[in-house]
């Protein structure tokens, strides 16, 4: 998929979002239409909204949450899990499926924890190499200062 595939799908779910938000009515049906648009375009999130939204046929809205499961949205895994746990949506009630689905989201949450540290960590490392640059830096000119202020005494000695 190509980056302006990607943020536009983007973009409409967070249209979709703000509409939703409002909590209108009128809102929710332009959210609605936001959400199908991305979740169409393989948005796991609008995909999981768009199942849980009222009047989204049962056989749909599981199929719909199986697919964000699948694209690694963590609470449509977390919602089929509560659903094999105690039944409804038509999905049958089982132990296993509900912890497969459990356990997925909690590597899931684990490998987005990894990242977050990674990045955290990179990104720790750049700024401490930054800041030992910018002391050498402010090193060297006070030292240049330093010199520059002997050299003026210096010639001032001559005035």
């Amino acid at each position: 998929m190509h980056r302006a595939e990607v943020v536009a799908r983007e973009a409409t779910f967070e249209t979709a979002e703000m509409l939703r938000l409002r909590g209108s009515r009128a809102a929710m049906a332009a959210a609605t239409g936001f959400y199908r648009s991305a979740a169409d375009a393989g948005h796991a999130g609008a995909q999981r909204q768009l199942a849980l939204l009222p009047g989204t046929p049962t056989a749909h809205a599981v199929i719909l949450l199986y697919t964000a499961s699948m694209n690694g949205d963590v609470p449509a895994m977390l919602a089929l899990a509560h659903r094999h746990r105690q039944g409804g949506m038509g999905v049958p009630v089982s132990c296993e499926a509900a912890q497969a689905y459990y356990e997925a989201a909690a590597a899931q949450v684990a490998e987005e924890y990894e990242l977050r540290q990674l990045d955290q960590s990179t990104y720790l490392a750049g700024l401490h190499s930054y800041l030992a640059d910018r002391d050498k830096d402010d090193s060297r000119t006070r030292n240049y200062r330093s010199s520059r202020a002997s050299t003026d005494e210096f010639f001032e000695m001559y005035e």
